[in-house]
């Protein structure tokens, strides 16, 4: 009767060691890094982006105009503001969030109406500016750099701000584009100025910096890196004068002082060091990278007289190529949004994503193209006009595969049509994603969510948080937001947490107010329960390996 194999003794041992350890085992027991998988976000009180912006909007009630409701999926003509209607379409994974850009009405060149609006996703309008026009750039989260035509030769830089919807108009002005220097506070801008070469005018301009009273604290003309012999082969004009370069973007990046600089017509842009007004390199028909389409074929240019260039990350552009006056003889010409990584070692330039728009979406001016925090894309296809279509100015969003996922458009309705330059894709506070990474050391439990800030910034920015854990707070800190918004890790330790349903919240505050974005953490197996799993799958795990060692094969 004593004759037992051993085997089967140890078997019988483990398991009433394991009865026993249960037996004593206090319910409230503490999971341990094997016991991951108790610890799960409730799905049903998941906090979305939907929930994100619901908060936002509670902060921002006294923005808000007028609100407009539609269903997912759905294609609806929204009207906007009196008189101004809009198709919205919307499916699958955008972005939410808020548009900011300029609205042209437009009955003819002497007839424009020009207006600044801050529109959500969904068609609910949450601010209006009348008589001010593109660049549209967030400083901060309460200030929009802007423009407004107040009877110079170009349009003054104007500081908007959204909170109590209060102008001030800076004493410089400019074409296109400006962009702010944060290390300094001053501001960038495009002056333009003619010159005659052999009988010919040319048009060139100045890349002026200046203070905010108006003051030129630094300048560089373009003509000492640009040729007149480079204008180009299709006899661009403005007025009587050769239009040469056309500048339309200027993107600083503050951490480095170096800027990159688009002449649309020249289909090249360039990085150029601030401190020295050296010009570094040039990429396209006359820089000096060896370029190379999505397929790997060696190109003369990737561009043609292209808008909107920006960095979204360390070596990688978007840019959005209108295709105009496109030299290698495409008849069929069709606009594109358009990514370039570029290795300054090798200076080689590779196309490394691009989105081909249908050819009802052509624009042979106008536009932008920016990366969202999802990875989706956010372009405009401004032009009042579009081949093959009554369709006026285009929104789009589109997913990495080309898919559009969201889409406002404009209509051109009895003599009126509508332009679009810029758009902006935004949110009223930080943003953190509502699924973070949970994991646990020495049975800490380590919660870490990927973060974004507001909007898309050339520079890092630092706000303070706190971390409330079933209403207290339990960590204060400052949190800092990568440039270009690219995800940035904020991991907090929560120390050894009793089994049960646990709230955690982060409230950041930043100028416009706190935000609460609350993660849910619900342990729904008990202690006893737990261990009675965990006991039990040792067992037959150590079974199942005694029976495979005795296995005659």
């Amino acid at each position: 009767m004593f004759n037992r194999d051993p085997i089967h003794s140890l078997f019988i041992c483990l398991t009433l060691i394991s009865i026993f350890s249960l037996a004593i085992t206090n319910v409230n027991l503490i999971p341990s890094i094997n016991t991951l998988n108790s610890f799960e976000l409730d799905e049903v009180d998941d906090f979305s982006q939907s929930q994100q912006l619901l908060l936002e909007k509670s902060h921002l009630g006294k923005m808000s105009v007028k609100k407009n409701i539609i269903n997912q999926n759905s294609k609806t003509m929204i009207p906007i503001l009196e008189g101004v209607e809009a198709n919205i379409t919307f499916s699958g994974d955008y972005f939410e969030g808020y548009n900011l850009f300029e609205l042209t009405d437009r009955q003819s060149d002497a007839d424009k109406k020009k207006r600044l609006l801050i529109i959500s996703t969904e068609g609910e309008v949450f601010a209006e500016l009348q008589d001010h026009q593109h660049p549209t750039k967030f400083l901060t989260p309460d200030t929009i750099l802007c423009a407004k035509d107040i009877g110079n030769r170009e349009a003054n830089a104007v500081l908007w701000n959204i909170q109590d919807n209060t102008t001030q108009i800076l004493d410089f002005y400019g074409h296109h584009d400006f962009e702010w220097n944060h290390n300094n506070d001053t501001c960038f801008a495009f002056v333009k100025y003619l010159i005659e070469i052999d009988g010919q005018e040319y048009e060139y301009d100045t890349i002026d910096e200046y203070n905010l009273a108006g003051e030129l604290v630094w300048s560089l003309d373009t003509r000492s890196f640009i040729h007149h012999t480079q204008w180009c082969v299709f006899k661009d004009m403005v007025g009587d004068a050769a239009d040469l370069v056309h500048s339309n973007t200027i993107f600083f990046d503050n951490e480095e002082d170096v800027f990159y600089y688009n002449p649309r017509n020249l289909n090249t842009f360039y990085k150029i060091d601030h401190s020295t007004g050296e010009v570094l390199w040039g990429l396209g028909e006359y820089g000096n990278f060896t370029l190379f389409d999505l397929n790997g074929k060696r190109k003369d240019s990737l561009f043609y007289h292209p808008h909107a260039l920006e960095k979204v990350d360390e070596n990688t552009f978007i840019i959005f190529d209108n295709n105009l006056h496109n030299k290698t003889g495409n008849i069929n010409a069709r606009s594109r949004m358009l990514e370039i990584t570029i290795n300054e070692r090798t200076m080689t330039a590779n196309e490394s994503w691009m989105w081909i728009a249908p050819r009802e979406y052509y624009t042979a001016v106008l536009c932008d193209a920016d990366r969202l925090p999802n990875g989706n894309r956010l372009g405009t296809f401004g032009m009042d006009s579009h081949p093959n279509t009554n369709i006026g100015a285009r929104i789009v969003e589109v997913n990495d595969t080309g898919h559009i996922v969201w889409e406002m458009n404009f209509p051109r309705n009895e003599g009126i049509s509508y332009r679009v330059y810029q758009v902006d894709r935004f949110r009223f506070a930080p943003i953190l994603n509502p699924t973070p990474d949970i994991r646990y050391d020495d049975n800490d439990l380590i919660v870490t969510w990927q973060t974004w800030y507001n909007f898309r910034s050339n520079r890092q920015i630092t706000e303070p948080y706190t971390i409330y854990l079933d209403d207290e707070p339990v960590y204060n800190g400052e949190h800092t937001f990568e440039k270009f918004w690219r995800p940035t890790n904020l991991t907090v330790n929560l120390g050894n947490l009793e089994i049960g349903t646990h709230h955690i919240s982060v409230v950041f505050t930043d100028l416009n107010d706190t935000l609460e974005i609350i993660t849910v953490i619900d342990e729904s197996i008990s202690g006893f329960d737990l261990f009675l799993i965990t006991g039990f799958l040792f067992t037959m795990s150590t079974w199942s390996l005694i029976h495979r060692k005795r296995d005659p094969k």
